[in-house]
């Protein structure tokens, strides 16, 4: 276990520590001493560079929609690669009116993370009958100090290309491009494609919502260019692909040009055959030091009749 003190200042406070080999998993925690309306976030950054969480003390939204803040927040990582980790503590606007400094504690501790399953099969040569519903039940304890949602992220051993969907339309999108297309990477994902085809050479750029990791790509002869993430595990969540002209233009400005876009993910495939009381998103939230139960099932795939 390892703690840290400090008070929360203009430049972001960074702390690095060391994860040895074989560590089940991690979990940081931040608690406030001062003013609890104040909104600060916690990103914790992997040995090769990628952002793989980012958590803050808001616990909810009123029904006028104001963050309602509280004074703890907290990080866990199952499965950390050994090495050298970052923790970044920011207030992005420390405007709350009532301190000039912000104190607070931090804690690092290893293996806490608490979990059980029941109504699981306990053996590889256990065969489920194809068409009838399995249940299970998992059991999470919460050992941070702050609210946590939980969920079944279902997935099989198999990996494969994933299509991302975007609310934007990805065919025709005319240039100059006002916006960019927004797309959301699951965990898991270990390389992650932009490819823009368009009607004129392009550049496209593919960045997270912070910015970096980025990568570029020029188009080919066929006016297709693609930007390529490769890691361990490709930074989840928002990623933005935005294209552009590639220069020079005549005296009356660049011409009429479109572009489609196509995101790719090589990530573990979600199983199809596994429903939850939670969905695959963030719904139940635990409350410190209590448990939630969440129901799964799954039903295996009837095979295919014989011709």
């Amino acid at each position: 276990m390892a703690t840290a003190g400090r008070k929360a200042r203009r430049k972001p406070p960074r702390y690095r520590f060391d994860v040895p080999r074989g560590q089940r998993d991690f979990g940081i925690n931040v608690r406030l001493s001062g003013d609890p309306n104040q909104l600060v976030f916690g990103f914790l950054e992997s040995p090769d560079g990628q952002l793989l969480s980012q958590q803050s003390n808001v616990t909810a939204v009123d029904p006028e929609g104001n963050p309602i803040f509280i004074r703890e927040l907290q990080e866990f990582r199952r499965d950390p690669a050994p090495g050298r980790w970052t923790f970044t503590v920011v207030a992005p606007n420390p405007v709350a009116g009532t301190a000039i400094s912000q104190d607070f504690t931090g804690t690092l501790q290893f293996n806490l993370i608490e979990a059980s399953a029941t109504g699981l099969p306990a053996s590889p040569g256990t065969v489920l009958p194809a068409g009838q519903p399995t249940l299970a039940r998992v059991t999470v304890r919460n050992t941070g100090i702050a609210p946590q949602p939980f969920f079944v992220d279902a997935r099989s051993t198999a990996t494969g290309d994933l299509r991302l969907v975007t609310e934007d339309d990805e065919t025709g999108v005319p240039f100059p491009q006002e916006e960019s297309l927004d797309y959301q990477v699951p965990p898991l994902t270990t390389r992650l494609t932009a490819t823009v085809a368009a009607t004129a050479p392009v550049h496209v750029e593919l960045r997270s919502i912070t910015g970096q990791p980025e990568a570029l790509g020029r188009s080919n002869a066929q006016n297709v260019a693609t930007a390529s993430i490769r890691a361990a595990e490709v930074q989840p969540g928002p990623w933005a692909a935005l294209a552009s002209l590639v220069g020079p233009f005549p005296p009356d400005g660049a011409p009429p040009a479109t572009a489609d876009y196509r995101a790719v993910a090589r990530t573990q495939l979600f199983d199809d055959a596994v429903t939850s009381s939670t969905g695959n998103v963030w719904l139940a939230a635990v409350r410190p030091d209590r448990r939630s139960s969440l129901r799964w099932c799954w039903t295996p795939a009837r095979p295919a009749p014989s011709r």
